[in-house]
């Protein structure tokens, strides 16, 4: 192994794959389901700064609906699988990753069978370790239970997330934090989190872990 982390943990939407665009095309769907106010689109980009409890509070949204809403968001998503495609560069990267003999995994709160539609089956295959379903702030639990699983040191992973929470949870463990830059949280929220390392591309991925 010559990388400089034993472990590089992926989160997957936003991260690994674009699934933004599709979350803000079921919204509206989403809230009546659930009848909830529907969303004004145009407050996006603001709320983009904002923390996902502050989220769930603006909008009333009471925290007993979070786990069904999360399954219907799913469903959605199984139904429309192949309009979700990988960020440029994430392929390689896990294959350029696992080249190295870096462990990798996901833990993500998306559901298994939409990781391995979008991830596919060679890049599947790269990848040793997957957390799916994982609660909205189960984060830090779940990363812990990853670490106790491989055996692996906080000091030797490497998380890597798109939201601010995904720097919390890794903080919380010792874990090294990654942010990238083009998934939901903006560049000023994630700057404002400290994450270890912030990035806008696949390429400074590598470098760091390697």
């Amino acid at each position: 192994m010559s990388g400089k982390y034993r472990m590089i943990i992926f989160d997957f939407d936003g991260t690994l794959a674009e699934t933004f665009p599709f979350m803000v095309s079921v919204l509206d769907q989403l809230a009546d389901r659930h009848k909830l106010k529907r969303l004004d689109k145009s407050l996006i980009p603001v709320l983009r700064g904002y923390k996902i409890p502050k989220l769930i509070k603006m909008f009333n949204i009471p925290i007993w609906k979070l786990p069904s809403m999360a399954t219907d968001l799913q469903e959605m998503m199984h139904q429309n699988i192949d309009s979700i495609k990988l960020f440029p560069g994430m392929e390689k990267l896990i294959k350029d990753l696992h080249e190295q003999q870096i462990t990798l995994a996901v833990v993500t709160s998306n559901a298994m069978r939409n990781v391995q539609k979008v991830l596919g089956e060679e890049i599947m295959k790269c990848i040793s370790y997957f957390e799916c379903g994982v609660p909205l702030m189960s984060k830090a639990s779940v990363l812990r239970k990853l670490l106790r699983t491989s055996s692996i040191l906080p000091h030797e992973a490497l998380a890597i997330g798109d939201e601010t929470r995904d720097i919390e949870a890794a903080r919380k463990l010792g874990i090294s934090s990654l942010a990238v830059n083009w998934g939901f949280s903006t560049q000023p929220a994630l700057e404002d989190a400290r994450p270890d390392f912030l990035v806008s591309s696949a390429e400074q991925i590598f470098k760091i872990a390697c």
